[in-house]
């Protein structure tokens, strides 16, 4: 499955939108790609909702093998690096 983001803005943002993506990428047994190619912004709770809900319901190897993220903005790679510290910090309760 190839989810283009573009075709939702060049800013992204919001929990419910992030969570239904994510309930169907869960839903999907095979690899998924998740392209940001002309992707400006990606807001910190679209990023936690998705990449980083993904990150814990998946566990941190499966989301590795499962998900596959590309043409990320640098300033969104460091939003993305974060949530997934965030979530998967030993102190943080899922």
């Amino acid at each position: 499955m190839i989810l283009v983001f573009k075709e939702y803005g060049s800013v992204l943002g919001g929990r419910d939108f992030a969570a239904k993506i994510r309930e169907d990428i869960l839903a999907f047994s095979g690899e998924v790609i998740l392209d940001f190619a002309d992707v400006r912004t990606v807001s910190h709770s679209f990023a936690d909702e998705l990449i980083g809900k993904l990150a814990i319901e998946l566990g941190f190897e499966a989301f590795k093998n499962k998900i596959k993220v590309i043409n990320l903005s640098e300033g969104n790679k460091k939003v993305f690096s974060f949530v997934i510290s965030d979530r998967l910090s030993p102190h943080q309760v899922a």
